[in-house]
């Protein structure tokens, strides 16, 4: 009786298939976000310091969502944009051609501040940054206050002739 085996044998994919489906349902349930309840608030406090090595950018990491209440998730990373210009071709309130993102992890601890070292940068050329948070594939923030500056390579050392007040 090979046509009753082969019927024994669909029925069992079948009683896998929807095992798998009612597993794949399960898990926690809750009332469905709107999507400026769930994604974090753009950072607002992106700054940066310039050292001698090249540029240290720091922000803090999001507590709140875009509607202003507390996060129930941590940020797990945090995505760089940085564009490289020519001084000239930057025109403030436009958005610069920024190249793929720079992914970093959030290492910072619970309501901590992040902090990024640049030292890729090539003298007389404009830099400008801007970060976005991301908790999840659909959880990224908007995009946060961009910063500007033209990096003018690192400062002589104190000991340079030339450097002080007085050099030649």
């Amino acid at each position: 009786m090979p046509g009753a085996n082969q019927r024994g044998a669909g029925a069992w994919w079948w009683l896998l298939l929807l095992g798998l489906l009612l597993l794949a349902g399960c898990g926690k349930k809750t009332d469905p976000l709107p999507p400026g309840e769930a994604r974090p608030a753009p950072i607002q406090d992106l700054a940066h310091r310039l050292t001698e090595q090249g540029v240290e950018l720091s922000w803090s990491v999001p507590t709140r969502s875009e509607s202003g209440g507390s996060l129930n998730y941590r940020i797990k990373k945090f995505e760089l944009y940085r564009a490289e210009l020519a001084p000239d071709d930057y025109r403030a309130g436009e958005g610069p051609d920024f190249g793929p993102p720079r992914v970093i992890a959030n290492l910072a601890p619970d309501r901590g501040r992040m902090l990024f070292a640049d030292s890729e940068l090539r003298s007389g050329r404009r830099y400008v940054y801007q970060v976005r948070s991301r908790a999840g594939w659909l959880l990224r923030s908007g995009p946060s206050n961009p910063i500007s500056f033209v990096w003018q390579g690192a400062p002589p050392s104190p000991g340079t002739p030339g450097a002080g007040a007085g050099g030649d």
